[in-house]
C-alpha cells in the first residue's frame, strides 16, 4: 500500500486536503527545516457530502445496471432454492450456513458491551490523567514516572481487550460471522480511542485550555460516528433522521448477507468439504481458485458493500453525520497504489494520520519507506487477527497479500489505463479466490483429518499440508 498520490490532486470525488502544520509533539518547523520538501501534509477536511454510490445512484442509467445485478442476483437464489427442492428434498442452501455463522448472537452482544464498556473508561482515566498531570513539575521525574505509567496502563487496556476478544470467541463458540464482526469491532474501539488520546494529548502536554466540546457525551458520539479520526466537532445533517432510509439500508443488508451465504455455500465450501477426506490433487485445487475467482470478486464486492455503503450509510443518518465520504471511486484504479488508498477512506484516513505521519515526522524522520512498511505491516497484521478471530485459526494470508504481493504490485505501472484496470480487477479477484480457497482447506484440513483440541502450539501452525495433495 502506498501513501503517494499517483492520480492528479483535483480528482472530483477526491477528499480535500490543506496546508496545517503537524500536531506531533515534535518541533515540526525544525522538522520542516531538515526535510524541506514536505512542509505540507494533508490533512482531512469533514464537509457535508454524499457517498460516491448515493451520488451515482441518481443516474438513472447507473440504476437500472445496478436493478440489472439485483435481478440477476434474486434469480440466482430462486434456482438455487428450486434445485434443492427438486433434487434434494429440502431447501436450506445459504440459509444453514446463515445459521451457523451467527450462531450464539447473544453472547456477541454481552461481549460487546464490555469491550464498549471498558472503551468508555478511557475518557475518564484520560481526564485524571491531564488534571494531575497539571499539578506536576516540568520535565520532573515524578512527571515523567506519571506519563510511563498511563502509557503502560493504556497498552494494557488494549492488549487485554485484543486477548478477552479471540478468549470470547472460542469460549462461547461464536459463528465465523461474529468472530469476524468481534475482531472488527475490538480492532475499531482501539483505534477510535488512540485517536482521541492522540490528537487530545499534545494538548494537555502544552497547557492549552481543554475546549468545552471535549465532554464525554462528543466522546460517545465519536465512538459510534463512522469515522476514525477524532475531532472536536463533525458537519451535521439538518432536519429529522430519514427512517425509511435507514430501514432501506438494513433490508439491503440482510439481502447482502444472504446473497454472500448463496455464494460461499454453492462455491467453496462444496468444492472443499471432502478435503482431508480424500485426496485432492494440485491441479484440483489451482482450478478452484481460478473457477470460483469471479464469485470471489462477488464476495469482495458485497462485503465492500454491506459495510462501507449500507452500514457506515444507515449509522451516518442515524447520528446526523454528514460527511459520508467513507470511499472513494477505487474501481476506477488503475494501480494498487490508488486503489489502497481508495477503497476504504475511513482507515486509510487513521493509517495516514496516526501511523504514517507520527512514523515519518517523529520515529524515523524523514524516512518515507520505512513509515510505508510500517503502515503495511500494521494493516496487514490486523487483518489477519480479524480473520483468525473469524475462521477459529491464524494463517498470514493478509501479510502475505498486502505486505509483500501488495508492496510489489504497488510499484507496478501500466501506461495504458484500461489495461490498468482489467489488470486490477483481475488480480484482486484471483487474490481474494486464493485467500478463500487457502482458509477453506486449512479449515475442513482440521475438521476432517487432524481433529486436534486447539492450542497455542496449533492456533499459529498451519495443518493443510498434512492432507494428502498429490500432483
Amino acid at each position: 500500500m502506498s501513501l503517494q498520490d499517483d492520480q492528479p490532486k483535483n480528482h472530483t470525488m477526491d477528499e480535500r486536503y490543506l496546508s496545517t502544520l503537524s500536531p506531533c509533539s515534535c518541533d515540526y518547523s525544525e522538522f520542516c527545516r531538515k526535510f524541506p520538501e514536505e512542509e505540507e501534509v494533508r490533512v482531512k477536511v469533514f464537509e457535508s457530502r454524499e457517498s460516491v454510490l448515493t451520488e451515482l445512484f441518481r443516474n438513472k442509467h447507473i440504476l437500472a445496471i445496478y436493478r440489472m445485478f439485483v435481478a440477476l442476483i434474486v434469480g440466482t437464489c430462486i434456482n438455487t432454492l428450486l434445485h434443492d427442492y427438486f433434487y434434494n428434498e429440502q431447501i436450506g442452501t445459504g440459509y444453514r450456513l446463515i445459521i451457523k455463522v451467527f450462531r450464539n448472537f447473544h453472547a456477541f452482544v454481552i461481549a460487546w458491551i464490555c469491550a464498549f464498556s471498558i472503551t468508555l473508561c478511557v475518557y475518564p482515566a484520560f481526564q485524571v490523567w491531564g488534571a494531575v498531570r497539571l499539578h506536576l513539575l516540568p520535565k520532573s521525574n515524578h512527571l515523567l514516572l506519571w506519563d510511563k505509567l498511563w502509557m503502560v496502563i493504556y497498552v494494557l487496556y488494549a492488549t487485554t481487550i485484543l486477548y478477552c476478544s479471540v478468549w470470547a470467541t472460542f469460549r462461547y463458540d461464536f459463528g465465523y460471522a461474529l468472530g469476524g464482526a468481534t475482531g472488527c469491532e475490538t480492532t475499531r474501539l482501539i483505534m477510535k480511542s488512540y485517536a482521541f488520546i492522540r490528537t487530545c494529548a499534545p494538548d494537555i502536554v502544552k497547557h492549552v485550555k481543554v475546549k468545552s466540546s471535549r465532554n464525554f457525551s462528543h466522546y460517545v458520539y465519536f465512538l459510534f460516528a463512522p469515522t476514525l479520526l477524532y475531532r472536536d466537532s463533525y458537519p451535521r445533517s439538518k432536519g429529522s433522521i430519514r427512517w425509511h432510509l435507514v430501514i432501506n439500508y438494513f433490508i439491503e443488508l440482510i439481502a447482502a448477507i444472504v446473497l454472500c451465504s448463496f455464494v460461499y455455500q454453492t462455491t467453496y465450501i462444496s468444492q472443499l468439504e471432502d478435503f482431508g477426506l480424500r485426496p485432492y490433487r494440485l491441479a484440483d485445487i489451482v482450478m478452484i481458485v481460478l473457477r470460483n475467482a469471479p464469485y470471489a470478486m462477488l464476495t469482495s464486492l458485497l462485503l465492500f458493500y454491506l459495510l462501507l455503503h449500507l452500514w457506515s450509510n444507515a449509522f451516518a443518518e442515524m447520528l446526523h453525520f454528514s460527511d459520508r465520504l467513507f470511499y472513494q471511486d477505487w474501481w476506477t484504479s488503475t494501480s494498487f497504489e490508488r486503489y489502497y488508498r481508495t477503497w476504504n477512506s475511513i482507515v486509510y484516513d487513521w493509517l495516514y494520520k496516526y501511523i504514517y505521519r507520527d512514523f515519518y515526522e517523529v520515529v524515523l524522520p524523514g524516512n518515507k519507506t520505512a513509515a510505508k512498511i510500517v503502515v503495511i505491516f500494521i494493516s496487514a497484521l490486523f487483518h489477519d487477527y480479524i480473520s483468525a478471530n473469524a475462521i477459529g485459526f491464524f494463517l498470514p494470508t493478509f501479510v502475505i497479500q498486502f505486505f509483500v504481493l501488495g508492496s510489489i504490485m504497488a510499484q507496478v505501472k501500466f501506461s495504458n489505463r484500461t489495461v490498468g484496470n482489467v489488470v486490477l480487477w483481475y488480480s484482486l479477484a484471483v487474490g481474494a479466490s486464493c485467500m478463500y480457497t487457502i482458509n477453506g482447506l486449512e479449515y475442513y484440513c482440521r475438521l476432517n483429518y487432524v481433529k486436534e483440541n486447539l492450542t497455542v502450539y496449533n492456533f499459529f501452525v498451519p495443518t493443510l499440508f498434512q492432507c494428502d495433495i498429490t500432483f
